[in-house]
């Protein structure tokens, strides 16, 4: 078994990577000059590549000077709520005393509740007895379809609170 590459190594393969990344990146300014004269199209493709390759550049040059090469956090995997049938959604809207028009239960547990436009209910109301009815309850996003105009509002219901 071979043992992991140092610091020293790593730093000689970034910047053996960045000299082929800056050929690669005159030879994709050669062929924007090139096409320049034949397609205004292929000049326009290859002056994004060319940027494309110079800002992949920077950011691995800044490395090379900074050293920030500290491990970063990894991200928390996304947010997944409990599972909820459609039964007990119209039980949790109906003890909160409100009434959708629809219900759509997404992958992630999260549920989309669209009301009537023209709801007995002001929208502030509705969301205030939603939270009111579950401490699980979190409201992730409320407004109006764009389509429709049809108030709505996104909640998921946490796991057990501990």
């Amino acid at each position: 078994m071979s043992a992991a590459p140092g610091p020293h190594d790593l730093r000689l393969a970034l910047e053996s990577l960045v000299e082929g990344l800056e050929q690669r990146r005159r030879e994709a300014a050669d062929r924007a000059k090139q096409g320049y004269t034949q397609d205004w199209r292929f000049d326009y493709f290859y002056r994004g590549v060319v940027k494309t390759y110079e800002d992949v550049l920077a950011d691995l040059r800044e490395l090379l000077v900074t050293g920030d090469d500290q491990p970063q956090p990894i991200p928390q995997p996304p947010i997944t709520y409990r599972a909820v049938s459609e039964g007990e959604i119209a039980a949790l809207l109906e003890k909160a005393g409100v009434y959708a028009r629809s219900v759509t239960l997404h992958s992630d547990g999260a549920v989309t509740a669209v009301f009537a436009r023209m709801g007995t209910t002001p929208h502030d109301e509705r969301i205030a007895r939603l939270k009111g009815v579950d401490p699980r309850l979190v409201i992730l996003d409320v407004g109006k379809l764009s389509a429709t105009g049809e108030p709505f509002i996104d909640f998921g219901l946490l796991y057990d609170l501990d």
